[in-house]
């Protein structure tokens, strides 16, 4: 079963080994861990005949987990040493108990060092263990077969289990439920028995929304302004020396996406960041074949790891992610999209950032635009609408210090604050903003990190309406989830920041549902004869609903058009004119999405990429 002397011993460089405890150190000097990665690297020979020559050299036996496999009960065993309470530490130790042999508990590894050492010594007696030596991909493999229920379940559940509240496993308690019921009830009932004067307080109450949604939000972007004039002349970050850099992991979900993987390694490959430091996994669905047959044929990079999530409701984003997050190595972890091109020097940017800010700064988000804006009109106002959401609201809501609502990608967290947090809401659509919440009532805190990472945006009608459902319905749910319990919501968030959540995500969800109603109210009384004879009805109020009107579009006009100059967009000013017509759609996409947080909240639309590709 277990073997050390199976692989051909290569002219090797010499280890310096140390005794400690018992145990055999296996310490590499710098010069020599070079002179291997790049051996490694140029396929001189592969990872496994490194770890088989490791092994045989120092005298440990060594063992790979399709051997273990082929032995159904050694494989039926491997379950009895499952730790439940000591998941986490085992993984980050890098070992595992796997069998019993000999009245001693063999414990898999992939190096051996005085940490390892130390943190076994303080689970067992010395006498009671053997070391065994396996790969990193071998070891990945035995944590799967070992704890497929358990982590299956955490990627799915752990939110839930820990926080149902803040799950958004069930969407509408029975108090929230018989809240909306009667909220629609009498608002039907009032609109039967007093039409004027419901269309009277309907009016007045689109009037409110527009004037503070608008005021809000260019008030967002004159702070943005002050803060741009204020940092210009400021330095830069400092350029980290690439010795004292930590181990840095990237989470990218792929699925069904064989359009965009060539590209994705290259994009990935060219970030400047130690390759040797690097821990990159593609995390694919079970299912998807395909996607996985098509990874393994273009054999990526050594930092490069598959991992595979095991079939499993619900099949979101954050579960995937929620899987994959024990098996990283690194301090830092941010995620990317398949079709995603970061800003080569970000990770660095984020290293530095991270230790320029206090400790309860656990999270950095990148700004986001599309390389493609200037394929067609919609690829044109879908950029002009991120420009504004990254490069000027948010940093208008972070110095307003309020809960900044995630985007899907190029956020990067402190690891072990995730676990925490209790990882991802995999039941949430938009798990990214209802993170950014959840850290800021944890009291930590989010800030922007200076780089952009480009996207491809979506070039047709109908991929933008799934996408953009998704967004909205995914808002919609962290607004009823974090106010299910309003009072302690605020309580956790402080004024200013209830405010700012409610200002910032709930308003214009509101503003997309009633502004169809709002124009054809507007078109019927300014195009009605007798609109001042009904009750209530006049002049002023229906001057104020037409300037709320007005006042929302064009400051969405202004500042798509102040957002696309400082992006350096081209033919900017045509498209401009078709911004309320861009912005009615968002009401189209809200209808659908309202209609799927009743039926099914936790359907994921998938968005095709990969046509547009640079």
């Amino acid at each position: 079963m277990i073997h050390g002397d199976n692989a051909k011993i290569l002219s090797f460089p010499k280890f310096k080994i140390k005794k400690h405890k018992g145990f055999n150190l296996i310490n590499i000097t710098p010069d020599l861990k070079k002179i291997s990665q790049k051996i490694i690297n140029r396929k001189l020979f592969s990872y496994l005949d490194y770890y088989k020559n490791l092994a045989s050299l120092h005298g440990y036996d060594f063992i790979l987990y399709d051997e273990v496999k082929k032995d159904k009960k050694l494989s039926r065993n491997l379950l009895n040493f499952r730790k439940k309470n000591k998941h986490i530490s085992y993984l980050e130790n890098r070992c595992q108990p796997f069998a019993k042999q000999d009245d001693k508990i063999l414990i898999l590894a992939t190096n051996i060092d005085r940490k390892l050492i130390d943190f076994l010594l303080s689970e067992y007696q010395k006498d009671q263990i053997k070391i065994v030596l396996t790969t990193p991909r071998d070891l990945k493999l035995f944590f799967q077969k070992i704890y497929k229920r358990t982590d299956t379940k955490n990627a799915s559940e752990l939110l839930h289990i820990r926080e149902p509240k803040l799950s958004a496993k069930k969407v509408f308690s029975l108090k929230l439920t018989i809240f909306l019921l009667s909220l629609i009830g009498t608002l039907v009932t009032c609109g039967y028995k007093y039409p004027a004067e419901t269309s009277f307080c309907f009016a007045a109450f689109c009037t409110c929304v527009f004037l503070i949604n608008s005021s809000f939000r260019v008030w967002l972007f004159v702070v943005a302004i002050y803060l741009k004039f204020k940092n210009r002349y400021k330095k830069e970050i400092p350029i980290l020396g690439q010795k004292n850099l930590p181990t840095y992991s990237i989470l990218i979900p792929i699925y069904k996406e064989t359009e965009v993987l060539k590209k994705l390694i290259k994009n990935i490959s060219a970030l400047k960041y130690p390759k040797k430091k690097l821990d990159v996994k593609l995390i694919f669905e079970e299912d998807d074949v395909e996607t996985i047959a098509l990874a393994k044929k273009l054999n990526p990079p050594h930092f490069f790891e598959f991992i595979i999530v095991p079939k499993s409701y619900p099949q979101t984003k954050p579960k995937a992610c929620n899987y994959a997050l024990p098996f990283c190595r690194g301090e830092y972890v941010c995620i990317y999209d398949a079709e995603d091109k970061p800003e080569t020097d970000q990770l660095l940017k984020a290293v530095a950032k991270f230790r320029s800010l206090p400790d309860d700064y656990v999270c950095l988000q990148a700004s986001l635009n599309y390389y493609n804006q200037g394929y067609n009109y919609l690829t044109r106002l879908f950029s002009l609408e991120y420009a504004q959401w990254f490069d000027w609201f948010l940093p208008g809501l972070n110095k307003f210090n309020s809960p900044i609502p995630l985007g899907g990608t190029s956020n990067h967290f402190k690891r072990k604050k995730l676990y925490e947090l209790y990882n991802w809401d995999s039941y949430n659509v938009t798990e990214d903003a209802d993170l950014g919440i959840r850290i800021y009532q944890n009291r930590l805190k989010t800030t922007l990190l200076d780089s952009t990472t480009w996207e491809e945006a979506t070039g047709t009608k109908s991929s933008w309406i799934k996408q953009r459902t998704r967004w909205i319905k995914g808002h919609m749910i962290t607004v009823l989830i974090h106010n299910r319990n309003p009072f302690k919501f605020l309580w956790r968030t402080g004024l200013r920041g209830f405010a700012g959540f409610h200002l910032f995500l709930t308003l214009p969800l509101i503003n997309f549902l009633i502004n169809p109603f709002a124009i054809l109210q507007g078109f019927f009384l300014l195009t009605s004869p007798d609109y001042s004879s009904w009750v209530g009805f006049g002049d002023d109020l229906l001057t104020y609903f037409i300037y709320g009107i007005l006042l929302y579009n064009l400051s969405n006009i202004f500042m798509s058009m102040v957002a696309g100059i400082n992006r350096k967009f081209s033919k900017l000013y045509f498209i401009l004119p078709l911004v309320p017509i861009y912005w009615m759609l968002h009401s189209y996409a809200a209808f659908i999405g309202l209609f799927e947080v009743i039926t099914k909240p936790h359907y994921w639309a998938k968005t095709t990429h990969g046509k547009y590709l640079t």
